[in-house]
């Protein structure tokens, strides 16, 4: 069926209804027990440290499982104790600098 809003692109949605596009996330907190979320997710799943405090969470739950994504800060002690499929972030002033920079070189252009 075509879909004449949709300008022939009503494939990509139907296809977007299959989980497999989806990456669920969990911010990883001190005090948190993400075992619901791993039973709802273990297929499909991403992590989002940002505190120190809550690696031990990571390491009693999600070190077992296949997590797709682990997003932490570009740290000494995430990069050490968070190795599989890791993301690091960097930090907010080292962005900010960088897009600094580049607007002053657009500037001078």
């Amino acid at each position: 069926m075509y879909f004449p809003y949709l300008r022939g692109r009503q494939y990509e949605l139907i296809a977007l209804r299959d989980n497999s596009y989806i990456l669920y996330m969990n911010l990883l907190q001190k005090d948190e027990d993400p075992s619901d979320f791993i039973d709802v997710y273990a297929d499909n799943m991403g992590t989002i440290c940002t505190d120190k405090d809550a690696i031990p969470v990571y390491q009693n739950y999600f070190e077992q499982y296949d997590v797709k994504y682990n997003f932490v800060p570009d740290e000494s002690g995430f990069r050490r104790r968070i190795r599989k499929n890791r993301v690091l972030l960097i930090a907010q002033n080292a962005v900010t600098k960088m897009c600094t920079c580049m607007i002053q070189i657009d500037m001078t252009i």
